[in-house]
């Protein structure tokens, strides 16, 4: 959802860093519709329209691609680098959760190619809970189904909700057609912010060299661990109280706003 120019800008950057970028890309039905109303195409098109794919690019998500986009996506991915992904996400100790359909999920390793309804069985969430599985996403268009399985996730101590939103609870939030409901489980070991530990003594740097930008609750333990925490104006209430700065939204290109901001600062 970012604007052509920043999206521009940051092309610009990682060709004179010689780096690459990562996007999340069709990760919503919402996201979709912005896009094409906003430039009347799909996000996939207007990246490619942008020259984003002419840099090497980690894509997120892809979960609301067309046909069209997957021939556009087809010319820019390395089949040999997607095979060895493939085959990394393949391991009997790696989760792969695909969406086929309302509330209907193909689960590997434990019923490769069979749809199963994830959110529905106490089994299922007792198989995240001790079979070593980091982190996996629930996507419902139900509202009860949601509530009934994050009721069933709290029973674990070995599990956490970081993204869970506080509406969810309330009583009074009634259903909303067309409306998909989602949070995150994951793993207490699995978070933002043992990522960022990780990534910093694998770069040989040090905490107080880094900047966190986040705008949802599984950003808080990113937060913990940053030296400057800046939250997008619309984040979350619970973020941008533990938050240094609020920048501006999304849709306001908030992220380039605060950068720009601080490196004006120290320059």
């Amino acid at each position: 959802t970012c604007n052509p120019d920043t999206m521009k800008l940051c092309v610009d950057l990682a060709k004179e860093l010689n780096t690459g970028l990562h996007m999340h890309l069709a990760e919503t039905s919402e996201e979709e519709s912005k896009i094409k109303s906003r430039y009347n195409k799909r996000s996939t098109e207007y990246l490619n329209d942008l020259n984003v794919f002419d840099i090497p690019v980690v894509l997120a998500h892809g979960i609301y691609v067309s046909d069209k986009d997957i021939e556009i996506l087809k010319n820019i991915i390395n089949p040999k680098l997607a095979i060895k992904l493939y085959n990394y996400c393949n391991q009997p100790s790696t989760r792969i959760l695909i969406k086929c359909g309302a509330n209907n999920y193909i689960n590997k390793p434990f019923e490769a190619e069979v749809e199963a309804k994830i959110i529905s069985t106490n089994a299922e969430i007792e198989k995240i809970a001790h079979d070593g599985i980091l982190q996996i996403n629930v996507m419902c268009n139900d509202l009860n189904t949601i509530k009934k399985c994050i009721a069933k996730t709290n029973k674990y101590d070995e599990l956490a909700i970081p993204n869970k939103s506080k509406s969810l609870y309330d009583s009074a939030l009634k259903q909303s057609s067309g409306r998909e409901y989602y949070f995150d489980i994951t793993n207490k070991t699995c978070s933002k912010g043992d990522g960022i530990q990780k990534l910093v003594d694998y770069l040989n740097l040090s905490l107080d060299k880094t900047i966190s930008i986040g705008d949802s609750g599984n950003d808080i333990t990113m937060f913990d661990k940053s030296q400057i925490d800046v939250a997008v104006g619309n984040s979350i209430t619970d973020l941008k109280n533990v938050a240094d700065v609020v920048t501006a939204s999304n849709n306001e290109s908030g992220v380039a706003a605060f950068l720009e901001y601080h490196y004006n600062l120290k320059n």
